[in-house]
């Protein structure tokens, strides 16, 4: 549908009106798979005591998504101010055809989800070993799939957008790829935060985190533009991932199967 009002060029509003539709099915759908578990639903009933005790336990996961939506969108509001609607398309652009292979492998790991919370509840003699084969198999995944498409990216957007859209260097698809590549073994770092009840430092981590890319991208985009950007990104993503994980004892077990993950991956495949 959203490809159909691209092509005939409907206005914005247009995607509000059919994303809000979406939601409203998606509400629906949940809501009926609730109501044939058996369980009563009540419009009615508000408990106060079962909300509180909600977002006592959830406020970390709650604020850190928040501060989550702000790093991925914060660098898109800096170019645009910073640099114009020029650079902030070709920004885009590039960031979302990195994304394909992001949105690939998100979707086999919530097919991992559940296995890893059972291997979890199992015992450290399962849940390490199957959490080190996972973590390769998807940072090997990114390494090739960021290879790829740090060839192929430029001439793909000339070829796609044309060269209103593209930039020469390959330095910026190179970038980012390199931060994906990063990112990609800290799929379950949350997930594993969350089961060893320690969800706060993924509320502290994110603040420090986007604290440090707003103050890096107003440095570097000035002086390297869009590349500044991904640079801004990429030193944000090895804070976080490799220097802030690694300082809390709880998640330092975690970091040691994270940073495996890369010598597996590349050493013995």
């Amino acid at each position: 549908i959203k490809c159909t009002l691209i092509f005939y060029e409907f206005s914005l509003i247009s995607f509000g009106v059919i994303l809000t539709v979406e939601m409203a099915v998606i509400s629906l759908f949940l809501t009926i798979a609730y109501v044939k578990t058996g369980e009563r639903l009540s419009f009615l009933s508000f408990r106060f005591d079962v909300v509180k005790a909600l977002i006592s336990q959830s406020w970390p996961l709650l604020f850190s998504a928040l501060s989550g939506v702000m790093y991925t969108q914060i660098d898109k509001l800096m170019i645009g101010s910073h640099l114009g609607m020029k650079e902030l398309g070709i920004y885009a652009v590039y960031l979302q055809i990195m994304m394909i292979p992001r949105l690939f492998i998100a979707s086999l790991n919530v097919s991992f989800t559940t296995l890893v919370s059972k291997n979890y509840t199992a015992g450290d003699d399962k849940f390490w070993p199957f959490l080190a084969k996972v973590l390769s198999f998807n940072t090997w995944l990114a390494i090739l799939s960021a290879t790829l498409l740090t060839v192929i990216g430029v001439p793909l957007i000339k070829f796609l957008f044309g060269n209103d859209f593209s930039c020469e260097s390959y330095a910026l698809p190179m970038i980012i790829a390199i931060s994906y590549v990063v990112q990609a073994p800290g799929c379950f770092r949350v997930e594993y935060l969350i089961l060893s009840s320690d969800a706060k430092a993924i509320f502290y981590f994110r603040i420090i985190s986007v604290t440090c890319n707003i103050i890096l991208n107003y440095i570097l985009i000035p002086i390297y533009g869009i590349l500044g950007t991904a640079i801004s990104g990429l030193i944000t993503t090895i804070v976080y991932e490799i220097i802030l994980n690694s300082i809390p004892k709880q998640s330092r077990p975690y970091q040691k199967v994270y940073l495996s993950a890369f010598y597996h991956a590349i050493i013995q495949k």
